[in-house]
Order: structure tokens, then sequence, then C-alpha cells
């Protein structure tokens, strides 16, 4: 019994045994999908071909196998074709990967670059001369750009005329060449050189001086020697300066120009220029430095005997020249000078020269930080500029230099003075000389501020935007205004950024703190009752107190309280105080009441209507003849509520001005309806092109209630200060940054993204202008 149980256990054992070897035939082992037996690499990981260039890719395997068939394949078989052999075919230029995948899915790949078969080659042409003497390096194109192999070979055959290294030509003397290149595969280019002889024109001098009506003979030197050059021709730069004849120049009127000479030779122009300088004579030529001159009336001044220079060290610091015999009244100071300041200070100050005859004051010239550029230290500066006298009866004989204003801690150094005259033009101002500033207010808000020059007469519209204002429009002023008096202030309406700085602040002192004025005319009418509009009226009424004279636009109209609408300010120059309801009939609107001036110089006309709304517009029109204005001062800033066609279409203006930070949130977030806005310019544009802003609103994209919109946090100039004048029945237009037209501007041309949209800060409608 026993033996039949190990029989029976033997026999069980080995079915067990024989099961398992057959399920293990049957479930494949999980070792060989974890760790490939072998992998495979391709000869090349990346292969550059022309098109139609073959290249057989061989596949290499990590150990010796019996099956060593490969699949092929192109990613992109436009690009290069790949065969069951391997054999890969350039097609199109492009990249494309070819893959070889072995028996056991192991793959390996290879990246093919396929290039442009080379079309064309050309020289690129030489723009300039070549004379012997010359090193050039020769340059070609291939075509198309895209080739694999992008090697020149360059070939001259005239050697005894040049010499040629790569693509570097050296020429040796003069004579025609001919050069070619050409590319791997045989494409040519060829291109024929002249050289000329190198001719070279000198002066004797490096630059010239001479006096305004003087004349000078130019020496010119024409090397080589020997060569036949013609005739040397001469021309200026700036006739105004000086002219040249057959080399003698004559000097005309103070200033640097270029005297030109040149010939013509192997039918090339070959030409030199010299610098000249005109100048006037001397009337006084006092330099501090070497003649020790302390002979000068002082009030304040210091003079240093030892270093020879009058130091001016506050404000106040006097010094005036003994009597000036001279019987010249066209005159131009030279100043030689230096600025020093201690500390973080600024080096601001104002230095007035005053022109008198006797004790009466002919002309003043400011030189300050704002209308000069000079540098601070111990830098010698150079200051010139042209006395224009009031009264052409009288001849200058004395002259007073004063500091009127500096900052703590800063100094102003006199040097030395020269005293011109020209006897070739007047330089007496005509009383028809009328110039139109808008000024930039020195922060990031809107507001107007007006100055206005008719000869030694001043007036001023509006004093916005800001207290803080008051400060940079009376340094302004002071650059123009010589005797501290406004003949004529005009305030438009009560609104703060048209009054502010007329009343200034503890830090800015207000302009009618700062000027004598004349004659105040303001508004009528108003609403508001405003600390600042307050502020103005109580310092207005103090004025008229002390004999100011004052109007109201409906005095003008009516001509009632001595008043009259018509002022005439020299013959042929006059303004106009314009009649409009709400002089008379209240308004909603504060704007309403705004007092607008036409003035006429000549036959030119200007137009100023403060903020003016659309109503007042239509009565401007109707109660008055409005003419044809050169100059329209934009109706409240710019904004879609002014401005509007009737007033345009009546006066057709030329040139319109816009007093505003251009893109402020200020009053509104709405981007279409910041000033200038988009109804605006439409309605401006089919009259004239000619539009100029101030300043420009610097600004970040914010978020309310999940929109967008442009919120600003500061200032910069647009076209910054604007002066339009008109001398002697012409018009120009200066503006102390750029003279661009708004619709030309980076600011106007922007793009903005708001709210995923992007766009152009403003569009300049499709319409033809009048005036361009």
């Amino acid at each position: 019994m026993k033996r039949l149980f190990r029989i029976l256990v033997i026999f069980f054992l080995g079915l067990t045994l024989a099961a398992c070897d057959i399920i293990q035939g049957i479930i494949p082992s999980t070792s060989s999908n974890i760790k490939p037996e072998y992998t495979i690499n391709i000869d090349k990981t990346n292969l550059d071909l022309d098109i139609n260039e073959r290249y057989t890719l061989s596949v290499s395997f990590s150990k010796e196998i019996e099956n060593k068939s490969i699949t092929w394949k192109s990613s992109d078989s436009s690009i290069a074709s790949v065969s069951n052999e391997g054999l890969v075919l350039g097609l199109k230029a492009g990249q494309t990967t070819i893959t070889a995948e072995a028996e056991n899915n192991q793959k390996a790949t290879c990246l093919v670059t396929v290039y442009d078969i080379i079309q064309s080659v050309e020289i690129n042409d030489i723009n300039e001369t070549i004379y012997y003497g010359d090193i050039i390096e020769l340059q070609a194109s291939i075509y198309p750009e895209n080739v694999k192999d992008k090697s020149l070979t360059w070939k001259l055959e005239e050697t005894d005329l040049a010499t040629l290294s790569s693509n570097i030509l050296t020429t040796i003397k003069p004579g025609k060449i001919k050069i070619y290149v050409t590319t791997c595969n045989g494409k040519t280019d060829e291109i024929e050189l002249q050289i000329y002889t190198k001719v070279e024109l000198t002066f004797k001098e490096t630059e010239t001086v001479l006096e305004v009506g003087s004349e000078l003979k130019l020496d010119v030197n024409i090397s080589p020697a020997n060569i036949d050059y013609g005739t040397i021709n001469w021309y200026s730069e700036n006739d105004e300066i000086a002219t040249v004849e057959n080399g003698v120049i004559k000097g005309i009127d103070r200033g640097k120009t270029n005297i030109f000479a040149y010939i013509t030779y192997e039918n090339i122009k070959i030409e030199k220029s010299i610098e000249i300088s005109v100048v006037f004579p001397d009337i006084i030529n006092v330099n501090f430095l070497e003649d020790g001159n302390a002979n000068y009336l002082s009030n304040g001044a210091s003079y240093d005997t030892s270093n020879g220079y009058y130091k001016f060290t506050s404000i106040g610091n006097k010094l005036t020249t003994p009597e000036i015999e001279t019987s010249y009244k066209n005159l131009t100071i030279e100043l030689t000078y230096k600025v020093t300041k201690s500390g973080d200070n600024q080096e601001d100050f104002n230095f007035k020269i005053s022109a008198n005859y006797n004790d009466k004051s002919l002309s003043t010239i400011i030189l300050n930080s704002s209308n000069t550029t000079f540098s601070s230290g111990d830098k010698l500066n150079t200051f010139i500029k042209d006395f224009k006298v009031w009264d052409e009866e009288l001849l200058i004989n004395h002259l007073t230099f004063e500091l009127t204003q500096k900052k703590a801690g800063s100094n102003f150094w006199l040097y030395g003075i020269k005293l011109y005259y020209s006897e070739e033009k007047s330089n007496v101002l005509s009383h028809e000389n009328v110039s139109f500033h808008f000024l930039e207010l020195g922060n990031k808000y809107t507001g107007d501020s007006i100055y206005i020059k008719a000869g030694d007469i001043d007036i001023l519209i509006d004093a916005g935007s800001q207290k803080s204002s008051a400060t940079t429009i009376t340094s302004y002023l002071n650059q123009y205004v010589t005797d501290n008096k406004l003949e004529y202030v005009i305030a438009t309406h009560a609104h703060e950024d048209h009054i502010a700085g007329f009343v200034g602040s503890s830090s800015a002192t207000g302009i009618l703190k700062t000027f004598k004025v004349d004659t105040i005319i303001d508004y009528a009418l108003k609403n508001t009752t405003s600390q600042i509009s307050k502020d103005y009226e109580s310092l207005r009424d103090s004025l008229i107190a002390s004999g100011t004279k004052h109007y109201t636009a409906a005095d003008c109209i009516q001509k009632t309280n001595g008043a009259t609408n018509y002022f005439e300010l020299a013959e042929g120059v006059s303004f106009t105080i314009l009649d409009q309801i709400h002089y008379f009939e209240k308004s909603s609107d504060e704007n309403d009441y705004s007092v607008c001036t036409l003035f006429t110089v000549g036959e030119s006309n200007f137009l100023f209507t403060g903020d003016l709304e659309a109503g007042g517009e239509a009565s401007l029109v109707e109660r008055n003849n409005l003419p044809h204005c050169v100059l329209y001062k934009a109706g409240h800033h710019g904004s879609k509520t002014s401005s509007n066609d009737p007033l345009l279409s009546a006066i057709t203006p030329e040139i319109v001005t816009v007093c505003c930070c251009a893109g402020s949130s200020e009053y509104t977030k709405d981007t279409d309806n910041m000033f200038p806005t988009q109804d605006f310019i439409n309605r401006v544009a089919p009259y004239t092109t000619n539009v100029y802003v101030t300043t420009e609103a610097t600004y970040t994209i914010e978020t309310n209630n999940g929109t967008e919109y442009l919120k600003y946090n500061g200032n910069k100039s647009l076209n910054g200060n604007i002066v339009v004048s008109i001398e002697n029945n012409e018009i120009s237009l200066v503006c102390s940054v750029s003279n661009t037209k708004l619709k030309d501007t980076e600011w106007f041309n922007r793009k903005i993204t708001l709210n995923g949209v992007t766009r152009s800060m403003r569009t300049w409608p499709n319409v033809e202008s009048m005036y361009n």
C-alpha cells in the first residue's frame, strides 16, 4: 500500500511540473519588456542635404543578432524621402526627421535639413567713389539665401591696377577693372569698377572769424597740383550770415555758417567746407579775469580783486555800467558767466540785463535756466542776445545786471561782458510783432494759461491749473515781462483750472501778488462757491482798491462802468470781448460763463473761448460776425461738448492749440472722452491738421469692477510750450519740445489694449483738411 502511495505522489508531481512548463511556454516572460535585448543607432543624428542630393543612412546594433531588418520612415516625405535601404533623398527646403525602427521596436532618429540649390549670385553695388589706395571689402548676395554652401571664389583680371585677396580689393592706380565671383555650383557674376585719381581740397585756415561788413579772401590748396580741374566753385550755407564770391567772403550778420569750395574732376564733385564765425565789432569788451575791471557801480554784487569777477550771491544783487558813449541803437550783448550750486540745490536763477537811457528802461533780457542751455560748476558759459529797444529815438547808454531769483546755496558769477553793434538791420521791436504763448503748467493736471506779448504790452488769459502752477507761470512770464506789469488780465470763468495760479499758495506766490495789473476783465456770472473762486475775487478786489481797473464781460458788452468791448493795443493790433448769452443768463454749467476774446493783428484773427460749451458757442456765432481765424484755442481743452460745428464752420481755423494733459483720466475713465476727445478730433479734422497739444499723461492700466481703464500717474511734454507769432504779417509756430502735429505724435498713434481690445489712442478721420 505504501508503495502504491509513493507511485501516485511521483505521478502527480510529474503532472504539476509538466503543467508549469506548458504555462511558462504560453505566457511570455516580462523581464524582456523591462530591458530590451539590444539597441540601435543611426550613423548620423543630423544630416544636411541639397535638393536632389542623396545619402544612405546605416544602422548599427548594440549586440550581434540574427534578424537585422529595419523599417524606415520620414516625418515629412515632401521634404525628404527614405527608402527601405535607408537611402535619403532631399526634395525641397525644410526639415524632417528620419526614423529607423528595429524588429524589437527599438528606434533611432536623424534630423535632416534640406537646403535650396543656388540659382544665382550678384555682386553688391559699391556706393562710394573708389580712389587708388583704397581698400574695399567686396560683398555678394546668393539667391536663394537658404543654401548649404555659401563659399565664393573671387577673381580679378587687371592685377596691375589692383590686388584681390579673397574678397579684399586693394587699388593701386587709376583705371578700369573687372571682378568676377563664382559660387560652389558654378553660378557667376561680374562687376566693372572705375578707380579714380584721389583729389583733395584743403583750406589753409581751420576756422575763420570776421566782423559784420568786413571781407576776407580764402585760400584753397588742391592736390595733386598737376591735374586740370577747371574752376573752383563757391557757395555759402547761409547767405544771411555770410556771402562768398570767387573765394571772397563777406560778413552779413552775427552767427556761424559753412563756406563750401568744390571742383568737378573726372565727373566727380570734390568738396570741402570751412566754418565761418561772423561777429559784430566791439563797443564794450571787458574780460574781468584779464582786466581786473572793478569800475562798475555795485549794489550787493561782490567783486573779487584777486581773481577778477563779480559774484552775485543773493536776490537783488545789482551791477551798473558807467555811461556808454555810442551812437548805435542795434546792440547785442554777450556774457561770460558760470553758475554753481551747493548740496542738492538746483541751479535755478533769474539774471536780468537791462538796457537803459539814463533812468529809462529801453529793453530787458532775461537769462535763466529755462531759456538757455548751460553747464553748472566751474565751466564758463556764454550767453548772446539781441537788445530790442522800445523807443527808437533814444540810445542805450547804461546797462544794469541784476540777480532777481535764485535757489538757496547757488551763486551766479559774471566773468566778462561784450557789447556789439550792427548797422545791417534794425532791432527796434515793431508793435505789429505779436506772439501767443500756450503754457505748460508744471503738473499733471489740465488747465489754461495763455500769455500774449504785443510790443511792450503783456496780457494773461487765465492762470490754471493748480495753485502750484503760479511758480511755473511766473518763471515763464519773467522771460518776457520787462517791467513787472501785466497790462491786461482776463479770467474766463471761476473754475480752479483757470484761476488757481492767480491765487497761488504759501510756497507758490500767486500771479496777482507777483505782478502789477492795470486792467482785469472777468466773468459776469458764476454758480460755484468754491474757496478758490472766493480767494481769487478777494485778491482781485484788493487790486481794484489799489487802482486796478476791473470790468466784467457784461460791462464790456453793455459799455457800463467805464468799460468798452474794444481795446486797441497799437496800430493794427487790438482785442475785442465778444458777446455771448451767458454773460446775462444763468446756466447750470460753469463753463458757459466763459469770457470770449478775439485778437486781431493786421488781417489775422485769433480766437479764445475759455471752456464755452455748445449752447454758448451757438449764441457766440449768432451774436457776432465771426471772421476766419488763423488761430483757435480749442474750447474746454478739446472736450466732446465744445468746438462744435457751427463755431468751426464760422471761423474755419488754420491752427488749433489744445491746453490739456492728453490722455488724462482726471475727469473721466472713458478713453474716448479723455482730452482731447475723439469727437473733437473728428470735428476739427475737416478744417486743419495743424493741431498741437501742450502735455500728455503717463498712465497705467487699472481695473474697476472688472473693467480695465487708463489711470494716469504723471505727465510729460507733448508739444510743450506752444508759441504762435505774427511778424510782418508772417505766421510762425514754435514749440519748446516738438513741432510735431497731434495726428503724427507717438501718443496719438500709441496702441493700447483694454478689456481684450487693441486700438490706437486716437484715430484721424479719413477726410481732406482745408489747411494742411
